[in-house]
């Protein structure tokens, strides 16, 4: 709670006890305009690669490292992640539905769809699939360690003691994280940005990466969308951040793209051909930052 927010109720108690006294004919903080502002939402934020890779080398020595992996390699929302489940993901047809959002209030935890509304399936590319069977692999773990007090509800990303973690949580971990890290940002919810700007970056046409993301804009139905425009863009995306983290561990630098695409590769020695081409990604991921602007967690 804001100091505005404290004032305006301290205010607000004020006169409602003087209007029981009728000493005041109505309380003027009942009325939409006396309401304090709300604050403006923080800008998005998309890592750079350096960015990137810290953030990877500080999730996987945690058991967080899978989440944030699966985070950056498909741009999914934080509720959509917490609500997934083994039975979402096609092993063999290597693919991801989100058709649910876990929902976290003070008072209660629940099970709902998708934002949008939509289902979407999406490709998973090899870095996700890895992330996925090192979860696998922890959750084996944590049965044998936990014996009969492990209670197994088929969820992906659970504690120790196999309850679905929380959105909550998982905001609370990546703050950690990105502490650890050293990075720009402490919002989960940048993974989502940087997911996009490296999609646009990498190439991708706007409309294939809100796809992607399962974004109600541009105004087109997504819940279908799945074929060769989006495996490339899923492997793409899921090929750059594994060089990303290959050149951080072998100490070397990772190519150096700025987050919203206005600092390339020097262009100056670029034949004019590529040089359009890579105008024109630049125009494509300042579009799709503008459309990011307002994604809901």
């Amino acid at each position: 709670m804001t100091l505005a927010d404290c004032l305006a109720g301290l205010l607000h108690g004020a006169l409602s006890w003087a209007l029981g006294l009728e000493l005041v004919s109505r309380n003027v903080c009942d009325t939409e305009a006396a309401r304090p502002p709300r604050p403006s939402r923080s800008p998005a934020k998309a890592l750079d690669d350096g960015e990137v890779a810290r953030l990877l080398s500080a999730a996987d020595a945690t058991r967080w490292g899978p989440f944030v992996t699966l985070a950056l390699a498909t741009g999914a929302r934080r509720g959509e992640l917490c609500a997934l489940s083994w039975s979402d993901v096609d092993f063999e047809a290597q693919t991801l539905t989100i058709a649910k959002s876990l929902s976290q209030t003070k008072n209660c935890i629940e099970l709902k769809g998708t934002k949008t509304g939509s289902i979407r399936r999406l490709a998973l590319s090899r870095l996700a699939l890895d992330a996925l069977c090192r979860q696998r692999a922890t959750q084996a773990q944590d049965k044998l360690r936990a014996r009969g007090k492990y209670v197994d509800e088929g969820a992906i990303f659970v504690t120790p003691l196999g309850a679905r973690v929380t959105p909550m949580s998982a905001t609370k971990a990546f703050v950690r994280l990105a502490k650890t890290a050293i990075i720009s940002t402490t919002r989960l919810h940048d993974t989502r940005h940087t997911a996009a700007t490296h999609l646009i970056v990498g190439g991708t046409d706007v409309r294939t990466a809100a796809g992607v993301l399962g974004h109600a804009t541009p105004n087109v139905t997504y819940a279908h969308l799945f074929g060769d425009a989006q495996r490339a863009a899923i492997d793409g995306l899921g090929e750059r951040l594994e060089r990303i983290s290959a050149a951080a561990a072998n100490g070397g630098s990772a190519p150096d793209f700025q987050a919203d695409g206005n600092r390339m590769a020097t262009v100056t020695s670029l034949t004019k051909k590529n040089a359009r081409k890579i105008r024109r990604s630049m125009v494509e991921a300042r579009r799709l930052e503008l459309l990011t602007l307002t994604l809901p967690a």
